[in-house]
C-alpha cells in the first residue's frame, strides 16, 4: 500500500465528491504534516474502505477534500483477543501493538486475579487502535467489547469457536489446529485461579498453547500468541 498520510473520515463519499475532515484530522493536516492543496492523502473508514483523497481547502479546523478513488477490502483476521485486564500501562500496549499485529476483536477480562478498576476509558482505548490501524495501514478497526466478568463472558461466548488458551502451567502445549475462526484468551499478570483453570479444563473446542519457557507479562504474552498462531496458520511468511 502506499505511504500517503491516513486520516480518519467515518463516512467516506463517493468518488469524485468532496468530504470535510473533523477538526483533530485537519490539525494534524495543517499543523502537524503541513500539508498544502494539490496533496494527495488516503481515508478510512475503519470498515474496509480505503479512500485516496486530494487536498483541496487546508484548513487547521475543517480541511476540505475530494475523493478520487476508493477501494474495497475484506477483513482477513479471524482472531479474537480474550484477555485479564492489567494496569493502564500494560493495557495501552495490548490495545496499540495487538491492533498493528491485526485482531479482529477484543475482550477485556475480569478475572480472580486481574487489575479491577471501576472505570474503564473506553474512548482511549478507541483512540489508540485507531491511530495503531492509521499507523499500520489497516483498513478494519477491531471490536473493543465492554469488559466483562470471566464467568459472563463463558456464558454469552459462541460455544463451538475454537479456543486457544494460554498458561504458565502448560508451556510446552501446542494445539493441532491452528485455522480459525477462534478465540485467543491470556490470563492475567496473577495467572488463571484454580477455579478458572479447572473450568477452562472441560470447556468444549478449547486446546492449551504453550509461550515458552520464560515467565512473560501479560502484554509480552499477548503478542507472543499473536505471533506463534499467524506464524503457524501462515500468516506470517519469510522470504516470500
Amino acid at each position: 500500500m502506499s505511504n500517503s498520510p491516513r486520516f480518519l473520515l467515518l463516512d467516506i463519499p463517493p468518488k469524485g465528491t468532496s468530504a470535510i475532515l473533523d477538526a483533530e484530522q485537519s490539525s494534524h493536516c495543517v499543523r502537524v504534516l503541513r500539508l498544502k492543496a494539490g496533496s494527495n492523502i488516503h481515508v478510512i473508514d475503519g470498515k474496509g474502505l480505503l479512500a485516496t483523497a486530494e487536498v483541496l481547502n487546508p484548513h487547521p479546523q475543517k480541511t476540505l477534500i475530494k475523493i478520487t478513488d476508493i477501494q474495497v477490502f475484506t477483513s482477513k483476521s479471524q482472531i479474537h483477543l480474550v484477555f485479564g485486564l492489567t494496569k493502564p500501562h500494560s493495557l495501552d500496549l495490548i490495545f496499540k501493538k495487538c491492533t498493528e499485529l491485526s485482531v479482529a476483536s477484543f475482550q477485556p477480562l475480569i478475572t480472580e486475579h486481574s487489575f479491577h478498576r471501576e472505570h474503564f476509558n473506553s474512548e482511549r482505548w478507541l483512540k489508540l487502535v485507531i491511530e495503531a490501524c492509521k499507523q499500520s495501514q489497516e483498513v478494519f478497526f477491531p471490536v473493543i467489547h465492554p469488559p466483562k466478568s470471566f464467568w459472563d463472558w463463558k456464558k454469552t461466548r459462541v460455544s463451538d469457536t475454537k479456543l486457544l488458551v494460554c498458561d504458565e502451567e502448560k508451556r510446552g502445549i501446542a494445539p493441532a489446529d491452528w485455522s480459525g475462526p477462534l478465540e485467543v484468551l491470556i490470563g492475567p499478570e496473577g495467572g488463571w485461579s484454580e477455579t478458572e483453570r479447572k473450568d477452562l479444563e472441560q470447556t468444549h473446542f478449547a486446546s492449551w498453547l504453550g509461550l515458552g519457557q520464560n515467565r512473560l507479562r501479560a502484554e509480552t504474552a499477548c503478542l507472543a500468541a499473536l505471533a506463534i498462531i499467524k506464524w503457524n496458520s501462515g500468516e506470517f511468511k519469510c522470504g516470500a
